[in-house]
């Protein structure tokens, strides 16, 4: 049986932030990591445009690991797209403001 392609509302990106602290009584480094997860369709064009950078640069090893060929090509196209629709609309802005001046 064919899987079916997961659409882009159905895909949720997990995303991690670390942080290094220095605790100040004792001086001693605290390793905080945070995770949390988000719909793909609500990161911004510059998110968007670090996750495909980071995509793009795994190694085909890593690639297989986190699963790419299952939801891979839709989150790329996503990405794709989303970033060419906004670049398209900032240039339709300044064509649109040079005709107002």
């Amino acid at each position: 049986m064919e899987e079916k392609e997961p659409r882009p509302e159905d895909i949720t990106v997990r995303r991690e932030r670390q942080t290094f602290t220095r605790l100040e009584k004792s001086g001693a480094v605290l390793f905080a990591v945070r995770t949390f997860m988000m719909p793909l369709t609500t990161l911004g064009k510059d998110q968007l445009r670090g996750l495909s950078s980071q995509i793009n640069g795994w190694e085909e090893e890593i690639k297989m690991y986190k699963g790419w060929g299952l939801w891979g090509p839709p989150v790329e196209r996503w990405c794709q797209s989303v970033i060419r629709s906004e670049e398209g609309g900032v240039e339709a802005e300044k064509k649109e403001l040079a005709c107002d001046a």
